[in-house]
């Protein structure tokens, strides 16, 4: 599968960091929230992350800082705010970085599982709660499970994240069976190479 585009839900620093990565990776990402000044801070820590490690290639003379600018307004301009969901309806990969409530999590889910397209991956950023529960609200019996990606740590500087699996079934049957998700690996690209500080 290929992720053409994605989506972040919740514009916090943990929502500001994986939009960064994903558009890092020339994925251009839509980063949505429930209030405008919510988006400003998302795009703000984007920002803020991007020309922290612009800045680090440069000190490195691994770039030149004409280079760096134009990377970042590459990189920036990748990333769309919005409190709607109008530009979730062709992501191929959803990743939702809300408050660690469950009943916030289902509603999302709840959501996500009307407006994204048939094929998207949903994912949770849950470092606490159960995938399991979260699939529970039944919202997901049609679709592929949501995997629980986990970061190692701040979203910015993880080359590692953790996979885990829920129980609820992909149709509607009688024994759940545990479902499986393979999330792609998005990787930033900063320098103006196809490298990455992650091989």
């Amino acid at each position: 599968m290929f992720v053409f585009k994605a989506a972040v839900l919740g514009a916090g620093t943990m929502g500001g960091e994986i939009a960064q990565v994903i558009a890092s990776a020339d994925v251009p990402v839509v980063m949505k929230d429930v209030k405008q000044e919510f988006i400003d801070a998302g795009l703000t820590k984007a920002r803020e992350v991007t020309e922290g490690q612009l800045a680090s290639l440069v000190k490195k003379e691994k770039l030149t800082q004409e280079q760096a600018d134009e990377r970042r307004e590459e990189i920036l301009g990748r990333i769309t705010g919005t409190t709607e969901y109008a530009g979730f309806g062709d992501a191929d990969f959803v990743i939702e970085a809300v408050p660690e409530r469950m009943e916030i999590k289902q509603a999302v889910f709840a959501e996500l599982d009307e407006v994204t397209p048939g094929h998207a991956i949903l994912a949770s950023n849950t470092s606490a709660l159960s995938i399991s529960e979260i699939e529970s609200a039944e919202v997901l019996d049609a679709r592929i499970a949501c995997p629980g990606v986990t970061s190692s740590s701040s979203a910015k500087t993880a080359c590692l994240i953790s996979i885990r699996s829920g129980t609820a079934s992909i149709t509607k049957s009688a024994s759940p069976k545990p479902s499986y998700s393979v999330v792609p690996v998005i990787r930033p690209r900063i320098s103006s190479r196809r490298s990455s500080a992650c091989s």
